[in-house]
């Protein structure tokens, strides 16, 4: 009769199990990131729109004088 020692290292179930947790986690990782990503451009945008907003108050305040932003066609880093 055969006798079956212990060998080192792991068995294809265990890599499989662990390769399959990983690209799991990843999976939800990649989602989070996105999500994040789609928050943060908001909220950029936003600031960017107040500090316009600000800029036109503080313009009017200063001349006495009625004062709107407008989007300027020179601007080539606007996402509109």
């Amino acid at each position: 009769m055969q006798s079956f020692r212990a060998q080192p290292g792991f068995s294809l179930l265990e890599l499989m199990t662990v390769v399959a947790i990983a690209g799991f986690i990843s999976i939800w990782g990649i989602a989070s990131l996105r999500s994040y990503s789609k928050h943060e451009d908001t909220r950029r945008a936003a600031s960017s729109v107040a500090g316009w907003l600000s800029k036109a108050r503080s313009e009017a305040m200063a001349g006495g004088r009625m004062t709107a932003p407008c989007r300027s066609i020179r601007v080539s880093t606007a996402r509109w």
